[in-house]
């Protein structure tokens, strides 16, 4: 658990910006959202995770809080 803070520009999307940090592929792992909801400012996904290395394929949760603040420069 933490928090993550970077700009972003007025009238982006949340869930589309969550999604694209859930969605990548690098060193044989290979993650991707199933499905993923906004609930008020709460983001919620199933992940598929895939690790060719290991041999592994699980489905997780997570939930991500967000947050916009226009006052600083990280302010998302």
């Amino acid at each position: 658990m933490g928090w993550t803070a970077y700009h972003v520009c007025e009238g982006f999307d949340r869930k589309a910006e969550c999604d694209k940090l859930y969605n990548w592929n690098e060193g044989g792992k290979t993650v991707r959202v199933i499905k993923s909801a906004m609930v008020g400012s709460t983001y919620y996904a199933a992940i598929s995770v895939d690790d060719e290395e290991r041999n592994e394929h699980f489905v997780s949760g997570t939930v991500v809080l967000t947050r916009m603040d226009n006052r600083d420069y990280c302010n998302f």
